[in-house]
Order: C-alpha cells, then sequence, then structure tokens
C-alpha cells in the first residue's frame, strides 16, 4: 500500500516538474516571440513611414513631370502654327513670283535657306514626341506602383494592427502563466522534505518489495500451471461440448419424428384405428373385444376344465378356454364378434 502510494506522489511529482518545465519553455518561447513580434512592428512602422515620405516624393516628381510634359506639349502646338503659318505665306507667294522674277529668287533662295531649319524642326518635334510618350509610359508605370504600393502599405496597415490585438491578449495569459509558474515553484519547494522522507521510506521497502517479488515469480508459475490445465479442462469442454451437440441433434430428429407420428395419429380415424391389424388375423377391435371379456366380462366353469368368458354386455361367450387339470390352457375359442 505504501510503495502504490508512493509511486503515485512520485509519478505525481514528475508530472508537475515536467509540466513546469513545459510551462517555462513555452513561456520563455512566448517571450521571445513577443520581443520579435515588438521588434517587427517598430520596423514596420518605420518602413511605413519611409513609403509614405517616397510615395510624396513619387507624387512630387509625377506632378513635375506632368507640369513639363504640359510646357513641351504647348511649344509644340505653337511649333506647328508657326510651320502652318510659314506654308500658308509660301503659298500665298506663287502669284507674285510670276510677275516679279527677283523676288522669285530671293523667295526661293530664302525658301531654301528655310528647308533645313522646318527638317530641324520637324526632327526634334518627332523627338518630343517620343520623348513625351516615353513619359507618359513611365508616368502610368509610376501611377501603376503607387496604387500597389497604396494596396501593400493599407494590408500591411491590417496586419499591424491584427498584431497589436493579438499581443494585447497575450497580455493577460502571460501574467497569469507567471503567476502559476511561482505557485508551482513554490509547491515544488514546500514538496521537497516530503519526497526526501518518502524516498526514506521507499529505501526501506527494499527487501519487503524483493521478498514480495519472488513470491509473485512463484505465483506467475502457479498461473502458468493453472492456465496449462485450464486449457486441459477447455479441451474436455469442446469435446463434451461435442457429444452435448450431437444429443440435441438426436433430441431434434427424435422430436421431428415424434411430431411427424403425431401428425400421423391426427390424421387416423377412430375407425381406421381400430381396424388397423394387430396380430395375424386379429384386429386392434378383437384384441380389445377379448381382452375386456378376460378383465371386466363375466366367467363362469371354474374348478372345471372349461372355463368361459362373457362380453361386456353379457350376450355371448367371447373366449371359452378347455384347461387341465392343473388350470394349463389346452384349447381357445374365441369370438370378436
Amino acid at each position: 500500500m505504501i510503495h502504490a502510494e508512493t509511486s503515485a506522489i512520485h509519478a505525481e511529482t514528475t508530472l508537475i516538474h515536467a509540466e513546469t518545465t513545459q510551462i517555462h519553455v513555452e513561456t520563455s518561447g512566448m517571450v521571445g516571440q513577443l520581443a520579435s513580434v515588438i521588434t517587427d512592428t517598430s520596423a514596420l512602422k518605420v518602413d511605413s513611414t519611409a513609403i509614405k515620405l517616397t510615395l510624396s516624393s513619387i507624387h512630387t516628381e509625377t506632378s513635375a513631370i506632368h507640369a513639363e510634359t504640359t510646357l513641351i506639349h504647348g511649344e509644340t502646338t505653337l511649333i506647328h502654327a508657326e510651320t502652318t503659318q510659314i506654308h500658308v505665306e509660301t503659298s500665298g507667294l506663287v502669284g507674285p513670283i510670276a510677275s516679279i522674277s527677283t523676288r522669285v529668287q530671293e523667295l526661293q533662295a530664302d525658301t531654301t535657306a528655310m528647308k533645313p531649319m522646318l527638317s530641324s524642326v520637324r526632327n526634334e518635334t518627332t523627338a518630343i514626341a517620343v520623348v513625351v510618350a516615353s513619359i507618359a509610359a513611365e508616368t502610368t508605370l509610376i501611377h501603376a506602383e503607387t496604387t500597389l504600393i497604396h494596396a501593400e502599405t493599407t494590408a500591411m496597415s491590417i496586419v499591424l494592427s491584427s498584431i497589436h490585438t493579438e499581443t494585447s491578449g497575450l497580455i493577460s495569459p502571460i501574467a497569469s502563466i507567471s503567476t502559476r509558474v511561482q505557485e508551482l515553484q513554490a509547491d515544488t519547494t514546500a514538496m521537497k522534505p516530503i519526497l526526501s522522507s518518502i524516498h526514506t521510506e521507499t529505501s526501506s521497502l527494499i527487501a519487503p518489495i524483493s521478498s514480495i517479488k519472488a513470491e509473485t515469480t512463484a505465483m506467475a508459475a502457479a498461473l502458468t500451471s493453472i492456465a496449462s490445465e485450464t486449457t486441459q479442462i477447455h479441451a474436455e469442454t469442446s469435446a463434451i461440448k461435442g457429444v452435448v451437440d450431437t444429443i440435441k441433434a438426436e433430441t431434434t430428429l427424435i422430436h421431428e419424428e415424434t411430431s411427424a407420428i403425431k401428425l400421423a395419429l391426427s390424421t387416423l380415424s377412430n375407425t381406421a384405428l381400430m381396424d388397423s391389424t394387430y396380430e395375424g388375423d386379429y384386429k386392434l377391435r378383437d384384441y380389445l373385444r377379448l381382452s375386456g371379456a378376460v378383465l371386466f366380462g363375466k366367467s363362469s366353469g371354474g374348478n372345471t376344465t372349461t372355463l368361459n368368458f362373457r362380453d361386456i354386455a353379457d350376450t355371448k361367450d367371447r373366449i371359452v378356454a378347455n384347461v387341465s387339470t392343473k388350470g394349463n390352457r389346452e384349447t381357445m375359442t374365441l369370438d370378436a364378434s
């Protein structure tokens, strides 16, 4: 009994120690996780601030690009208007050229001199259009990246809010776990003297336990012998069961045959039964009439050599027996009609 209680206390102590260690490990892990979460939160705040600054800078640069694009578009429009005006003025000089040859030659010279300038203006306009298209593409790309960054910033804000909520929810459980750990430490300290006393008592139980072990070994051998005998009994019981099953089957067969006989008798009429052959030429009806005369009918001829047995109604002799002086039957005259 003491050994069982000691084992139970030892098991409970081991379990408490294991739980304390597990709680300590989990608490340490949670502290580390909280520190990591705090660090990650701080880093996310810094990154969020940097992203906001970057977005502001991108917005400023986009506004400047848009303003420059508008300016370039205005200059291009002005150049196109001037080019159109020059073409109109040149077309208007066709008539005067016919009458004023000298003027025509001068205008031709001026026109020839203006062609490189117009070509240069055209080339510059084409280059400006390419630059404008490139700026527009870059502006579209910057807008898309800005939208993506805004979405990521929104998602990060949601994650940060969730992390903050979960972190706040862990404060109370951690405090409870810390309190529980302190209580377990106090309980462990209080249990040390008890465990020491139990250890002393356990040491004194070693010799009785060894004796019990020897007795247990002897009991195991006896149980093995009993198991062998039980197996033999089981085999004999199985054999008996086989015999019982055979008897049961035969009993079932007899019951079935009896039921068949009962069924046959129930279908057999009294007349048919009485007229059935009993022995030789005599029917059952004849046998009953003759037996009834001997058992119940009147008789006469006692102490003589002729004995007469009457039918039940006393209307005729059923049996006339000739006997010897010693009473032995010699001849029998039977009337079963």
